[in-house]
């Protein structure tokens, strides 16, 4: 149900009636590149959009153009096995001037936070499953930006994103439900909510070879409830945890 490549007409009659709210490149720009390479152009942009939005680097730190006050950001995390992860984040934008650190807390003080809103960038996902429905108000909608313990934790507040969502949930077939979790992805990716760090593509099951399961094997989740005991392999695995009592 991910966006890829230009949107196609289905798509499209989806995504037409709010052409003036979006931007451009939503309609004739293929999505932003999930792995881009190069750090320095990259940097390069991120500076130019900086002075775009009214900042400068004085003396080696950016600070707002008019008022001098430093662009200032805390991560905040609850666990410090995310620092490794987000140092090399810090250590970039020491080098655009921007001053960041790194907080973290116990998990209740993390928890209040979270639920209250009150962080600049946290490490963060969101679970999806394979039939979206009416949860993803709570993710993404204006009506959840500012309550409590929503998770809407970006703050998404935009009545496009609040449109999408609910054709989503009105869709009455899976290709209508595809077509609008599509339409739905690709502006919120253009919307630029989040900022990618990194994913593992697989799923760690630690088990005795003794279970049989369909074939192919599902794409997206192991699916246990779909598992059996294989009768040819299951007497060996018995014997041999025997003989380890």
């Amino acid at each position: 149900m991910a966006a890829s490549g230009l949107p196609g007409p289905a798509e499209l009659k989806l995504l037409a009636p709010y052409r003036d709210q979006l931007p451009a490149a939503v309609f004739d720009q293929p999505l932003p590149i999930d792995q881009p390479q190069g750090l320095r152009p990259r940097l390069r942009q991120a500076l130019g959009l900086l002075r775009e939005a009214g900042y400068e680097v004085r003396d080696g730190v950016m600070v707002e153009h008019q008022s001098g006050r430093p662009l200032t950001l805390e991560f905040l995390l609850y666990d410090s096995q995310f620092e490794r992860i987000t140092q090399p984040f810090v250590h970039n934008l020491a080098r655009l001037g921007i001053q960041s650190r790194i907080r973290v807390v116990d998990v209740n003080q993390y928890l209040s936070r979270l639920r209250q809103f009150q962080f600049d960038l946290i490490v963060g996902s969101y679970p999806q499953s394979a039939n979206p429905g009416n949860e993803q108000r709570d993710f993404w909608t204006s009506a959840y930006a500012e309550t409590p313990q929503s998770r809407n934790l970006a703050g998404v507040s935009d009545p496009v994103v609040d449109a999408l969502v609910d054709d989503l949930i009105r869709a009455d077939s899976r290709s209508a439900l595809d077509t609008a979790a599509r339409a739905l992805d690709r502006v919120l990716r253009w919307g630029f909510y989040v900022v990618p760090q990194w994913n593992f593509d697989g799923t760690r099951v630690a088990l005795w070879n003794k279970f049989g399961y369909p074939q192919p094997f599902p794409r997206y989740t192991p699916d246990f409830s779909v598992w059996w005991v294989d009768p040819d392999r299951a007497p060996a695995i018995t014997a041999r945890q025997r003989g380890q009592e």
